[in-house]
């Protein structure tokens, strides 16, 4: 017999599950998958929400039956406002040929390039540095691959650039998240100061990228930047021709948003379990050490650095910046593995909830990298761990983020070492906004290290 998923006893109009999920919707889905298991339903008002929180369910949604369960159009008219139609938003052909285009900006035989930029900003950040003082990391973060992402897309320092950048990316990301959990958004011409804000906001990381966009159309010779290589691509399996520069505005600034706010918070929650396991910091340092020693590190250390890698890795699991997928919405009434999911629906996967999942990983809220050891990683099921998304919508820019994060990471444990600030709590609250952060940002005490005096190996540590 086909039956609804299981989950709270409805109401009649849904008003009880309103509020909770208005207030803090990880909150809400975490409790939904401890209370529920793998497939969950809850009536919100006029809604009916699923909740998958399993592999299976996973790979049907995102990928065999993908056609079936659309984006949800009311998100995505919310992000259209700031991405327009980018391979994020758009479907079909016109998606299919964006993300053609957009690819060959991250291979990997361009990384060494942009390596250099992650590597010499980081420098930069730490000579303001000295020992012994609390750094909020957010903030420091925040600046920091904003930094990256100005100088790798349109070879820009952000000194040079408007100064307002920082806020209007704060304010844009606050701002979406809270229209996209809104059952009945008020239009954007309202006289409010939230509405004023948001168009400010929009406006300023709008001008910023058309006039990038003018610039390097003018003067395209000696340009390899991310922004370049977006003008310069052409389709050529589709019909030979490059992205007008409407498309490339959207794609800008779909790759410029995600290429700081959500490194900038998967960086904070890497600092606060790197502040906290002491042992696992000084391991990483050991390792850093014995492979690079005092010289500036570069893309090719990576692969000499195992537990880095696992590290990295546990952390994404434990604290993925895109901690809930853009939802999905059954286009019919649909029987998944057995369960009736209403036409309408809005289907939710959210891989912080689901890397919790203790039928995935034992003990799931412990931090352990032993996890990610080949071995231990082979075992695990496709989309049990999915920090960049899953299936064909994969986040183009994955390539980019494994190199940024450990690059960044090892250059600061090579000049200093991290704790948690007394005037911080162990216990660090997570905000979901677009990225999940720490809330009210993470207070961190640097201390300065003295030198290596490791002589450098060209084999893997044995650590």
């Amino acid at each position: 017999m086909i039956s609804d998923p299981p989950g709270p006893r409805p109401h009649p109009w849904g008003i009880p599950l309103v509020a909770p999920f208005r207030r803090n919707p990880l909150v809400f889905l975490q409790q939904l998958a401890a209370d529920y298991g793998d497939i969950a339903c809850a009536r919100i008002g006029p809604l009916h929400i699923v909740l998958l929180n399993h592999p299976d369910y996973v790979h049907e949604v995102l990928v065999t039956r993908r056609a079936e369960f659309p984006k949800l159009e009311r998100h995505l008219r919310v992000l259209r406002q700031m991405t327009g139609n980018s391979i994020f938003n758009s479907d079909g052909e016109l998606w299919a040929r964006q993300r053609r285009l957009v690819r060959p900006v991250f291979q990997p035989r361009r990384m060494a390039r942009y390596a250099e930029h992650m590597v010499q900003h980081t420098q930069r950040m730490l000579s303001s540095w000295s020992s012994d003082v609390d750094v909020d990391m957010v903030a420091a973060m925040t600046r920091l691959t904003l930094e990256i992402i100005c100088k790798t897309m349109f070879s820009l320092e952000l000194s040079d650039a408007a100064t307002d950048i920082p806020l209007a990316s704060r304010i844009r990301s606050d701002t979406f998240l809270r229209e996209m959990g809104e059952l009945y958004r008020l239009p954007d011409g309202l006289p409010l100061r939230s509405k004023r804000r948001k168009r400010w906001a929009l406006n300023a990381i709008d001008a910023l990228i058309r006039q990038a966009i003018r610039e390097r159309r003018a003067s395209p010779a000696g340009s390899e930047d991310l922004l370049s290589l977006l003008l310069t691509e052409v389709d050529d399996e589709g019909d030979g021709t490059g992205m007008s520069d409407e498309q490339a505005r959207d794609e800008a600034v779909t790759l410029f948003l995600a290429g700081h706010d959500s490194t900038a918070a998967a960086l904070s929650w890497i600092w606060y379990v790197i502040a906290t396991h002491g042992d696992v910091q000084h391991r990483m340092i050991t390792e850093i050490d014995q492979v690079i020693g005092n010289r500036l590190p570069d893309v090719n250390d990576l692969a000499n650095m195992p537990y880095l890698d696992r590290v990295m890795k546990e952390c994404l699991r434990l604290y993925p910046p895109t901690w809930c997928l853009v939802a999905r919405e059954a286009a019919s009434d649909i029987v998944l593995q057995g369960y009736r999911i209403r036409k309408k629906s809005w289907i939710y996967v959210s891989p912080y909830v689901m890397h919790r999942n203790p039928s995935l990983f034992d003990d799931p809220d412990r931090f352990d990298p032993s996890r990610f050891t080949n071995e231990n990683f082979s075992r695990l099921p496709p989309h049990a761990y999915m920090p960049f998304g899953a299936g064909p919508r994969l986040c183009v820019g994955k390539t980019f983020s494994l190199v940024e994060l450990p690059l960044i990471v090892t250059t600061v444990l090579q000049r200093f070492s991290i704790g948690l600030s007394p005037q911080q709590g162990a216990d660090v609250e997570p905000e979901p906004l677009l990225a999940i952060r720490p809330r009210g940002g993470l207070l961190l005490r640097v201390y300065q290290r003295k030198p290596s005096s490791a002589t450098p190996s060209s084999r893997v540590a044995s650590v």
